[in-house]
């Protein structure tokens, strides 16, 4: 299994596992030069909803504006997550794209539980 060390790693992982899945992506590239800084870095849509992800490295912090999309987002009723390398490694991530896809938690969880990969088994 890969294991991300960097933003830019996890970022490369998770959109092509939610493309695997079928899901829609959108990256903001540079949401300092957008009329929205501290847009989150990923939104992603499915059958089973959307979410707003934003991806640090593990010692990374939220900036000011950061933190205010993840409060209004969140006023709104809206998934926002904040994605480590450590969320990739525990699966949390991959989780949580599945159930985008399928809609059902139900049968993620039992996909899980019985060691069934989600994704297939890197090279």
């Amino acid at each position: 299994m890969t294991r991300p060390k960097t933003e830019a790693q996890l970022q490369a992982l998770v959109i092509e596992l939610a493309v695997w899945e079928g899901l829609a992506v959108f990256h903001c590239h540079n949401s300092l030069r957008s009329t929205g800084p501290g847009y989150p870095d990923l939104t992603i849509a499915g059958p089973g909803g959307m979410l707003f992800a934003e991806l640090k490295s593990a010692t990374g912090v939220l900036s000011p504006d950061q933190r205010a999309w993840r409060d209004r987002l969140r006023a709104a009723g809206q998934p926002w997550r904040l994605w480590r390398p450590a969320d990739w490694t525990d699966r949390t991530i991959q989780v949580q794209l599945a159930m985008l896809a399928d809609g059902e938690y139900a049968t993620v969880a039992y996909r899980v539980a019985d060691g069934i990969t989600i994704l297939p088994a890197a090279a």
